[in-house]
């Protein structure tokens, strides 16, 4: 209907218009200022100025680095022996010989063949596997730059799609903040510098996250175990599985497990990618160094300009060596013990419930996975471009904190603080070190500030998840439909 007002009306509010015309005209310009208002908000202006540095500082990344063949997760591994016979140019390229000879050092004298034995599991190589016919290091460090920078705006969106399900808050402003803060964040950032297989795994887990909140069981058990076959470290999930009663979802596990194997044997030969160092190296030392304090850290140094383990172990080690008391490994035993007490006081108290809002049911999921992806993020030895797999579990204390009818401040203060200790205050290293005439790299690795991002972002997500799980009550017209409940299959 269109909006009418009285002589006295127009005289009070449009002085000097004239006519019923004049009156409606200025109408419709008042009942559009709340809209304005909201359009302008200050929060979106936030937003703005987070996204707008972001693109800066994300394309400053990749402009300066684009001319160069830097060293990472491809040049110590990449590509195996099959290069031998696709690519004979590449194979006996002079820059070939360096990683070669590096990749030697992990194995005995019977199994130096490095060129033909793999460092990590078969998903990095299946899925890399056309850079092969590429002819030099430079040809593969630039597209790999390319693909990766496009596979991060890529996992932008799914992240930002995951959430569609938050009818709270202003989405325009949360989709500004989630793509400003996963483009800042630095793990993020130094994974595509160095060209690591991390920037795949975010693309995986954020699809992942997808997969769990829109109930696309195949699509979720194929992916986690995709992610599982790079460093085994995330077959934790298929325990959630099984707890969760998804069978779908665990039967396409297996199913992808096994095309896995399958495919890496045809093309490579799975035996290689199971040799001593790798189980040395990646599991049981890192098991056994549990079992004493002298154990614990006797991996442990001081960090370099270059240095980049960034674990909650390696923190804790870092903080013993500076002189605190902290008696270990039972302190990384406690911190275990309460992240499984709450964890499991979470899923108990949902288990509890009969029925669960279809919202409620969606941020259980949400919180479950990141509870999932940051023990196994940071709790063992790790680099901290790892950490780039948190910046999901960041964005979702983000969007909780923002999503109600007003913004719990305390709670975005510490999901702010939580960003900054992880994402090394989201500033340029080299400007926040000119500035305190200082390596900040190393001091912030010294000091392992990283360690507090970690701890605080645990606790913050297990508080989400344990208050929530008390706070379910039944809904009687959105309560989650039968293929999406705690108890479908």
């Amino acid at each position: 209907p269109r909006a009418t007002m009285g002589p006295s009306s127009c005289l009070l509010f449009l002085a000097g218009s004239r006519g019923e015309d004049g009156c409606e005209t200025k109408a419709r310009q008042r009942n559009l200022m709340p809209l304005r208002s909201k359009w302008f908000s200050f929060g979106r202006l936030v937003a703005c100025l987070v996204l707008v540095f972001a693109i800066v500082r994300f394309t400053s990344v990749i402009l300066s680095e684009f001319p160069l063949a830097t060293k990472g997760d491809f040049y110590m591994t990449l590509p195996g022996g099959y290069a031998e016979t696709l690519n004979p140019t590449l194979w006996n390229s002079p820059d070939l010989l360096i990683p070669r000879m590096e990749v030697r050092q992990y194995f005995a004298d019977a199994e130096r063949d490095g060129a033909r034995t793999y460092l990590y599991g078969p998903t990095q190589f299946l899925t890399l596997y056309p850079m092969v016919f590429l002819d030099s290091y430079a040809e593969i460090a630039r597209v790999i730059l390319v693909v990766y920078a496009g596979l991060i705006l890529l996992a932008c969106w799914v992240i930002s799609k995951s959430f569609d399900f938050v009818s709270g808050g202003d989405a325009v402003s949360r989709r500004l903040l989630i793509y400003g803060s996963t483009l800042l964040f630095y793990p993020l950032l130094q994974a595509l510098i160095q060209r690591e297989f991390e920037v795949v795994i975010l693309l995986a887990l954020s699809l992942i996250y997808w997969s769990a909140i829109n109930d696309k069981r195949f699509a979720l058990g194929s992916l986690i175990a995709y992610i599982t076959w790079f460093k085994f470290l995330p077959a934790v999930m298929f325990p959630y599985l099984i707890a969760r009663r998804w069978w779908k979802a665990a039967t396409a596990f297996i199913v992808m497990c096994l095309a896995i194997v399958g495919l890496s044997e045809l093309l490579f030969g799975i035996s290689l990618f199971f040799n001593r160092w790798y189980f040395e190296a990646t599991a049981t030392n890192q098991l056994t160094e549990l079992a004493s304090s002298v154990a614990f850290c006797r991996a442990w140094a001081p960090a370099d300009s270059a240095g980049t383990f960034a674990s909650i172990r390696w923190g804790l080690c870092g903080l013993q060596a500076q002189g605190f008391w902290i008696p270990l490994p039972f302190s990384y035993f406690v911190l275990g013990g309460l992240t499984a007490f709450f964890g499991g006081l979470g899923f108990w108290g949902f288990e509890q419930s009969s029925q669960v809002s279809l919202e409620s049911e969606r941020w259980r999921r949400v919180w479950e996975t990141s509870l999932i992806i940051i023990i196994y993020s940071t709790f063992f030895r790790s680099h901290y471009y790892y950490l780039s797999a948190l910046i999901i579990p960041l964005v979702a204390l983000l969007v909780r904190a923002t999503s109600g009818a007003t913004i719990q401040k305390p709670r975005l203060a510490l999901a702010v603080l939580a960003y900054a200790l992880l994402g090394a205050f989201g500033l340029p290293i080299s400007v926040i070190s000119a500035v305190f005439e200082v390596d900040f790299w190393r001091f912030y690795l010294d000091h392992q500030l990283y360690l507090f991002g970690e701890i605080l972002l645990l606790a913050l997500v297990l508080r989400e998840y344990v208050e929530l799980s008390f706070q379910v009550t039944p809904s009687e017209d959105k309560s989650v439909p039968a293929t999406a409940g705690v108890h479908s299959t």
